[in-house]
């Protein structure tokens, strides 16, 4: 991704990273189980359910400046 940034005339760049974390993952479970097949899905709901289950997602960004 950085090639595309830099070669697309970008020359100052800014990295960043922000997490969505949840302690009651049943509803991603949910959304990512219906992406996936069988056996994997009923393993990820299985999960789910877990006391200690906890679930994170990285969301990192890119911010890139043009010269002038």
């Amino acid at each position: 991704m950085l090639l595309y940034i830099r070669t697309s005339g970008f020359d100052t760049i800014r990295f960043s990273a922000t997490y969505d974390c949840s302690q009651s993952p049943s509803l991603i479970a949910d959304v990512i189980a219906l992406k996936l097949g069988d056996p994997d899905a009923n393993a990820l709901r299985s999960w789910s359910v877990d006391p200690d289950a906890f679930f994170a997602q990285a969301w990192c960004e890119l911010l890139g400046t043009k010269p002038g």
